[in-house]
């Protein structure tokens, strides 16, 4: 099986703080879609980010800290982001 990787950039929608994700995902893999809840390292707020895939296999490198993730073919989204009382879309 191949691995693909690639480096995310975003910033905090509270204060613009950027973060970096190492996107890993394994081609004919699982490739779980998804995002996480991230908690900002400069401002500390909490917020949701859809990575897309795969949410297992790739990790936060620097700017944020995941609280929590979510599995879209788990159908979870919507009590993550409740648990950390972020508005559910």
């Amino acid at each position: 099986m191949q691995i693909e990787t690639a480096t995310v950039s975003g910033h905090c929608p509270h204060c613009s703080h950027r973060f970096s994700i190492a996107q890993r995902w394994t081609a004919g893999g699982t490739n779980d879609y998804g995002g996480y809840v991230l908690q900002c390292l400069k401002c500390n707020q909490v917020f949701a980010y859809h990575l897309g895939r795969d949410i297992n296999d790739s990790t936060v490198t620097e700017g944020a800290k995941v609280l929590d993730s979510y599995d879209n073919e788990l159908g979870n989204k919507d009590e993550v982001l409740a648990r950390h009382r972020l508005a559910v879309n």
